[in-house]
């Protein structure tokens, strides 16, 4: 990790140290977005606390100004705050905006589609662009009993119900121009729950971000969403494809996302679940249950039982942390791109910091894009065994066929390819001084 973060910095100094900054007054934010498509992502540097100073904004060379807001620090050193800002950054590419003091002009307003739950935990209210509410009930926690090995072995559902936590508190936290923090707490047993509901002004999101300091055994904490949708189906990202299975309470495996559709007075509705680190799942009756919890022995096979006296390690212990999108949408799930929102989850926007000097470089500038929103890249990189080559490999991801649009200014690539339904194609590029690029397509294996 130290080795791939110091390479990280020093390739984004780098490219700094190439941009023409010699009309910066203080400071300059270089960003760089290592996704292939133009994207608003969220930018939080840690900076020493302002004193009496006024407001702060960021500034492109277009003189658009984009509003921050100080979040409290990452840590229980409260003099290092976070300047936050939502920013428009170009596909796989970097932006430079200078730090200035300022008021910023009027931005995006935090919509009104979530509602917090007034008396207990959760979220109660979630709707969709045309104003459907997709929650038949508040979002909620469940605890289920799991007295399965590590493997759950012989399960095909967790259904035992042993109680739900207790709501403690709910405290706005936050609530600027940028972002609203609401901090649920709740106990189960001898377990805390904190959660973080933010809502971001102009996004059509809202993200759950779960502290837990867990302390059971054999129980399994699921995060439950109880939606208003009839006639439900849901689909799942797997490796290489997305599957609809059957909403029947089992157990399923997911990856980045899952998807619930379904009626709501004849029209078309989605809700939409992005995570970056917890992958089982259930759905029964409309509502959809995540894993955020699973205190499992570590190890045990059936038959064998958990020793008496036991000290041996237990799953998901202590602090845990987990973090989650929605998104309500009107329409099916292939209409809202969650691969590639699932991507910008956990794909944050890098930064450096820098002050005035001379370059060549302009403020904004694009490596590779890749459009449309169907196309995943799923590698880009130097060929194998040929230095003068660049590999790319795509996935449509929507069960359509597509043409695919390429454009790369420093590969001198600009050019559309038709890929069928869920196929992979891996591409070489070879730019030609003088001449055109050229494309080839190859195996896997690059040959």
């Amino acid at each position: 990790c130290e080795t791939a973060q110091t390479s990280k910095v020093e390739a984004l100094q780098n490219m700094a140290a190439k941009v023409d900054l010699s009309k910066v007054k203080e400071n300059a934010l270089f960003l760089f977005n290592p996704l292939p498509w133009a994207r608003k992502a969220l930018a939080e540097v840690i900076l020493e606390a302002p004193a009496g100073e006024p407001p702060m904004y960021l500034e492109s060379t277009d003189g658009l100004r984009v509003s921050t807001q100080w979040r409290p620090s990452p840590s229980m050193t409260n003099f290092f705050p976070r300047l936050s800002a939502w920013v428009d950054l170009p596909p796989c590419g970097y932006k430079v905006f200078e730090l200035c003091h300022g008021e910023a002009q009027a931005s995006d307003k935090i919509t009104g589609a979530m509602q917090i739950s007034q008396t207990g935990f959760g979220i109660s209210s979630l709707k969709a662009p045309d104003g459907a509410e997709l929650l038949s009930g508040p979002l909620g926690l469940v605890v289920l009993s799991d007295t399965s090995d590590t493997w759950a072995h012989g399960v095909v559902s967790f259904r035992q119900e042993m109680g739900r936590p207790m709501f403690i508190s709910s405290t706005v936290m936050e609530d600027g121009p940028v972002t609203r923090v609401t901090r649920q707490r709740v106990r189960w047993m001898n377990s805390e729950v904190v959660l973080d509901i933010a809502q971001f002004a102009g996004l059509d999101l809202v993200e759950l971000r779960f502290v837990i300091d867990w302390q059971e055994k054999e129980q399994i904490l699921k995060l439950e969403i109880p939606t208003s949708l009839a006639h439900p189906r849901v689909f799942a990202k797997v490796p290489g494809a997305v599957i609809e299975r059957r909403t029947n309470g089992e157990e399923e495996p997911y990856q980045d996302w899952a998807a619930l559709e379904g009626t709501i007075a004849s029209e078309q509705y989605t809700l939409a679940i992005i995570n970056n680190s917890t992958y089982s799942y259930d759905c029964m009756d409309g509502t959809f249950r995540t894993i955020l919890i699973r205190s499992a022995p570590f190890a045990r096979h059936n038959p064998n039982k958990v020793p008496n006296n036991d000290n041996n390690a237990w799953q998901d212990q202590g602090r845990q942390e987990r973090t989650f999108w929605l998104i309500a949408g009107k329409g099916t799930c292939a209409g809202l791109a969650l691969d590639r929102r699932a991507e910008e989850v956990q794909t944050p926007a890098q930064h450096v910091f820098d002050s005035a000097h001379p370059g060549s470089l302009p403020w904004q500038q694009s490596f590779l894009e890749v459009m449309p929103g169907n196309i995943q890249v799923l590698a880009l990189k130097r060929a194998e065994g040929k230095e003068d080559c660049t590999a790319i490999r795509l996935q449509e991801r929507s069960g359509v066929s597509t043409e695919a649009s390429l454009k790369s200014a420093p590969l001198s690539l600009d050019t559309k390819l038709t890929l069928r339904p869920w196929e992979l194609k891996t591409l070489l590029v070879k730019p030609k001084t003088g001449r055109k690029t050229e494309l080839s397509e190859v195996s896997l294996l690059e040959t």
